[in-house]
């Protein structure tokens, strides 16, 4: 089998950590993305970025997907192509199920031809209704006949995906693994959460205060872990799984006031302050917000998350010092 990884979606942030990842174990990686990767990517990308080839294409544009895949044989092909910003996703329902559904499944159809040997997508627990207990497991509900998803389009997106996904691994027998991940954190993310914001503010050694918050809850995932986890998906035999969807997450939930009392343990001259309550961003997903078992994951996958919030910010700073300190960590211009 080919040891070539194609990675969709790969400029992005999840997808730099992933080719870093797979380039530190020796294996080629083709970043197929509509742009390549910016500088905050590079930054994440290092000295493995001459080794990456990149090809330009469009997931929503089967002629691309096509010619990427008669590029040469891969031995696996990882989709992390979605429009995730939930606000956005509302605001353009189209446009949102045209990448995160229908270029999901034209990825699956011709991948699915092209006999390639393991698929992996990556969904998110947006995809979930209503928690209906403390911990959740992979068979918790992507759909509930009384409600919406708390996570409108884009949730709804992913639960689609997810279920087309399932269809080609039993229709056409796809060797497919969908790994769902909560709220990945790290440098270059592009989410401006609290957590991202009160990073930036202790390294540039200023305040960063907000009215409300303070009980936002999320199960924050370092994002090394979130590639290792990819790379122990795309490498595990077939005769060890017995389902094809794994939660991936770490296991247990912070509150943002609990990530200010971490940096200020880790910064004692921080100055970060978050008021009470939930912020209106995220009562509106807090009833999806739970504690994920990962069970599955750890017997079958064999991964465990090697980073704790303590470990991943404690790493997080580090990454964002190294940084050049005229440009934006996020990667925008």
């Amino acid at each position: 089998m080919s040891d070539r990884v194609a990675v969709v979606g790969g400029s992005g942030f999840i997808g730099c950590y992933l080719a870093r990842g797979l380039r530190q174990r020796g294996r080629a990686v083709v970043i197929f993305d509509r742009v390549p990767p910016d500088s905050t990517r590079r930054h994440i990308l290092a000295g493995n970025l001459a080794d990456v080839e990149f090809v330009e294409g469009d997931i929503t544009v089967p002629a691309d997907l096509a010619g990427l895949l008669r590029r040469e044989p891969f031995g696996a092909v990882v989709n992390l192509a979605a429009l995730q910003s939930m606000d956005w996703c509302n605001s353009y329902p189209t446009a949102t199920y045209d990448v995160n559904v229908r270029g999901a499944i034209g990825l699956f159809e011709l991948a699915s031809q092209a006999r390639v040997p393991r698929v992996i997508h990556v969904s998110s627990t947006g995809a979930l209704v209503s928690v209906d207990s403390d911990v959740v497991n992979e068979d918790h509900a992507i759909l509930d006949v009384r409600q919406g998803h708390p996570a409108g389009h884009y949730g709804a997106s992913k639960a689609m995906s997810e279920i087309a996904a399932m269809a080609f691994a039993a229709v056409q027998g796809l060797d497919l693994i969908i790994l769902r991940f909560p709220s990945v954190y790290g440098f270059g993310s592009p989410h401006q959460t609290f957590l991202a914001q009160a990073v930036q503010a202790v390294v540039a050694g200023e305040p960063f205060e907000t009215e409300r918050g303070a009980d936002d809850r999320r199960d924050y995932f370092y994002a090394l872990d979130a590639a290792e986890a990819l790379i122990q998906a795309i490498d595990v035999p077939a005769a060890r799984l017995s389902q094809r969807l794994f939660l991936i997450a770490g296991g247990r939930l912070y509150t943002d006031r609990e990530v200010a009392e971490i940096l200020g343990h880790l910064a004692p001259k921080s100055r970060v302050r978050i008021g009470p309550g939930l912020s209106p961003a995220e009562a509106a997903v807090d009833s999806i917000r739970a504690t994920y078992d990962t069970s599955a994951a750890e017997r079958q996958l064999g991964f465990k998350p090697r980073y704790d919030l303590t470990d991943g910010l404690t790493d997080y700073i580090r990454w964002v010092r190294s940084y050049p300190a005229d440009r934006d960590p996020r990667g925008v211009a």
